[in-house]
């Protein structure tokens, strides 16, 4: 079996689909993979971010909204 043999047959059955059913199928997987790969990032960076030394591991939801006197 060839490497790709997988997903050449995943894309000859979306192929297979009516048009509409196809478009669907690849943005929602599209969606959701780009989902998944938002969240699996921002926990990565959670978890190297609190590792490195002599950073504060608080932090700010925006810009500081304190005043300069």
């Amino acid at each position: 079996m060839q490497p790709f043999q997988f997903l050449v047959g995943i894309w000859e059955t979306v192929l297979a689909l009516p048009r509409w059913q196809g478009f669907v199928l690849v943005v929602g997987a599209s969606l959701l993979v780009a989902k998944v790969v938002q969240v699996g990032g921002d926990v990565l960076v959670r978890r190297v971010t609190t590792r490195i030394p002599g950073r504060s591991t608080t932090s700010s939801s925006g810009p500081s909204t304190r005043r300069c006197t």
